[in-house]
C-alpha cells in the first residue's frame, strides 16, 4: 500500500508542476501582451480548461463566444460578429481548425489580441 501511496503522490506532485508551469506560461503571456480581460471563442473541454486558469488568476472572462447556446459556464455566450463587446484578448480553444477560426476572427477588425492554446507554452502537446 505504501510503495502505491508513494506512487499517488508522485503522480500528484508532477500534476502540480504542470499546473504550475502552464500557469506561468500564461500569466507570463498575458503580461507581455497587456491582456486583462478575455472572451473563450469555444465553450469545450480547452475552453472550461483555461477559463479554470484565468479565473485562478484574477483575470476578466467577459463572455464566450459558440454557436451552440446563449448561456454556457454562467457566462452570456454571443455568436462570432463584428459587434462583440469589447475585451483585450480572444482565446481560441479549440485546437482543430484553429488557423481558419483565428482568420475568420480576424476578418471582423475586432481590437484584440487574439491567441490560441499553441501561443501558450505546455497548453498542449504538439
Amino acid at each position: 500500500i505504501q510503495e502505491l501511496l508513494e506512487i499517488d503522490n508522485d503522480f500528484l506532485n508532477q500534476l502540480s508542476e504542470m499546473y504550475d508551469e502552464i500557469y506561468e506560461s500564461i500569466e507570463q503571456f498575458l503580461l507581455e501582451n497587456r491582456i486583462r480581460s478575455v472572451a473563450i471563442y469555444g465553450g469545450g473541454t480547452n475552453g472550461k480548461r483555461f477559463m479554470r486558469y484565468l479565473l485562478d488568476m484574477g483575470v476578466k472572462v467577459s463572455y464566450i463566444i459558440d454557436n451552440k447556446t446563449e448561456f454556457m459556464h454562467g457566462y452570456s455566450v454571443y455568436h462570432l460578429n463584428k459587434n462583440l463587446p469589447n475585451v483585450d484578448g480572444i482565446f481560441v480553444s479549440p485546437q482543430k481548425g484553429t488557423e481558419n477560426i483565428i482568420d475568420d476572427i480576424q476578418s471582423y477588425n475586432l481590437n484584440a489580441t487574439i491567441f490560441s492554446c499553441y501561443d501558450i507554452k505546455g497548453f498542449v502537446k504538439k
